[in-house]
């Protein structure tokens, strides 16, 4: 896709690697944090692409979303009317203001994470206590119906069918008459 976009004016698709001498400073300030990582929009604020990584969804993607300047505070004629009123609500504000806003949207998304972790954690023993459960079960089942026995059982049968067809193939080679109807 690189190539497909290498000349555009406007929209650039670029490939970073994270373990490269150049690439850890990049990946540094855009908080990569797995692979692979996609992200567009304005460089100074790139938003993280959650869709498909197939070369069709991300070309489709690419055409729609990258053919323009996005909005930004570099190119405000880009954004709706809301953003702009943000903006300029934003750019009335101190320095400790807005450290203090961010700060506190920080603290918010801190307490949605440790949630999150939490209900997560407690889904993993809720999956692992069931699972010790099914496992279990599936193990009580076949202790008390024998099952080990009767695959075993089912295996020598099958072993024993097997020798009774080679024995007859190999009798009806020799020369000897064979017992068996014809089909």
């Amino acid at each position: 896709m690189s190539k497909e976009w290498e000349s555009h004016p406007i929209g650039l698709v670029a490939e970073v690697c994270c373990d490269s001498e150049d690439g850890e400073e990049i990946c540094e300030i855009f908080e990569v944090s797995g692979y692979p990582s996609v992200y567009y929009g304005d460089p100074d604020s790139p938003e993280i692409y959650n869709g498909k990584l197939d070369h069709e969804s991300l070309s489709k993607f690419a055409k729609d979303n990258l053919s323009s300047l996005p909005c930004s505070l570099k190119n405000l004629v880009a954004c709706d009317d809301a953003t702009r009123k943000l903006t300029r609500d934003l750019q009335g504000k101190t320095m400790e203001e807005l450290e203090r806003m961010e700060e506190r949207v920080l603290n918010l998304v801190d307490q949605e994470q440790k949630k999150f972790d939490k209900f997560a954690l407690e889904m993993q023993k809720k999956y692992e206590e069931m699972a010790n459960a099914f496992n279990a079960k599936i193990d009580k089942l076949r202790a008390e119906s024998g099952f080990k026995w009767i695959q075993q059982e089912l295996m020598e049968r099958e072993r024993q069918n097997n020798e009774d067809i080679f024995k007859d193939v190999v009798d009806n080679e020799d020369g000897s008459e064979s017992q068996k109807d014809e089909l």
